[in-house]
């Protein structure tokens, strides 16, 4: 009974941090992009089953995924938190195969309601697009910014703080606590 509630607690985290990240909006992006793409490709969209543009987004999914787990890695071994906890490999891994199931599923729904690739692009990209961010997140943490010329890539710098400002002070708090701790004493 356990494991249903943590399997249920899983979904609504994943499914209220693509909220909270507001990464559904690149869904509905590509999901309407997709249904005009319907339009221009049917041959693409109308085709039963997996096809190569299925598979092309879950590798680019995975791909994603393996950037995450290295920044990630490299991040909780700087953590004096997360260094401890030994348990958080698995949880991502879990929730990693949680994700590739229901980009799988939507494949399915789509074939169901002959909606074409839509619902599947919506939950692909989403899902992409947050993890994304959680990996430039991750290197700006690392302070890998450092390795690129900041002169000549100042303008973008700027953009990419206010981009990840959110989610810069979630892994703050979820690898610093300490640190955060007294950033809020030395404020007051």
């Amino acid at each position: 009974m356990n494991y249903l509630y943590t399997l249920g607690g899983m979904f609504s985290d994943i499914f209220h941090k693509l909220i909270d990240s507001k990464s559904y909006a690149i869904g509905i992006a590509a999901g309407v992009s997709s249904g005009v793409a319907s339009l221009v490709i049917p041959d693409w969209v109308m085709h039963q089953g997996l096809t190569k543009e299925h598979a092309v987004g879950i590798i680019i999914l995975l791909a994603v995924f393996g950037l995450d787990w290295l920044c990630g890695s490299r991040l909780a071994k700087k953590s004096p938190k997360q260094s401890q906890e030994t348990n958080t490999a698995i949880d991502s891994a879990i929730r990693d195969a949680v994700i590739i199931l229901i980009c799988i599923v939507a494949v399915e729904v789509d074939d169901f309601l002959q909606s074409r690739s839509i619902v599947f692009a919506f939950f692909t990209a989403s899902f992409i697009y947050q993890n994304f961010k959680s990996v430039c997140a991750n290197a700006y943490i690392l302070g890998w910014r450092g390795y690129f010329p900041a002169k000549t890539l100042d303008w973008i710098f700027k953009w990419i703080d206010k981009w990840l400002d959110n989610e810069i002070k979630a892994k703050t708090k979820k690898y610093f606590p300490i640190e955060e701790t007294k950033e809020k004493q030395d404020e007051k």
